[in-house]
């Protein structure tokens, strides 16, 4: 799912459940066996493709992307063993983050918790 109005916020979702969506949200479905979901998403989620896609937006105010262009954009399209490895790569990318992300939560819970010790 990308986000319409205004593209240069670059907003996109990969889809992780059943549901609906507004007229202001491209929803981009893969309909052949030739892509994986989380390559297409990374693909879409560049800032090439955001370039693009505000390249040919229309409105001043709030600017909205062109679906027509959007469908036009053209995805290289690597052997799927090789966007396998893409795709296995990213969730370990991913993995390492959540932990490093609750790493510094839990030390900035015992930080808070140390600042209270010491000052009152």
């Amino acid at each position: 799912m990308i986000g319409n109005i205004r593209p240069y916020l670059k907003k996109i979702w990969i889809a992780n459940k059943n549901g609906g969506a507004s007229g202001d949200v491209v929803i981009v479905r893969i309909t052949s066996g030739l892509l994986l979901p989380m390559y297409l998403f990374k693909v879409l989620a560049s800032d090439q493709f955001f370039e693009y896609d505000n390249t040919y937006t229309k409105g001043a105010k709030m600017p909205r992307g062109d679906r027509k262009a959007i469908s036009n954009f053209p995805i290289p399209l690597p052997p799927l063993h090789l966007q396998h490895l893409f795709a296995h790569r990213i969730e370990q990318i991913e993995h390492q983050k959540a932990e490093v992300q609750k790493a510094i939560a839990d030390l900035e819970t015992l930080l808070a918790s140390r600042m209270q010790y010491w000052f009152e």
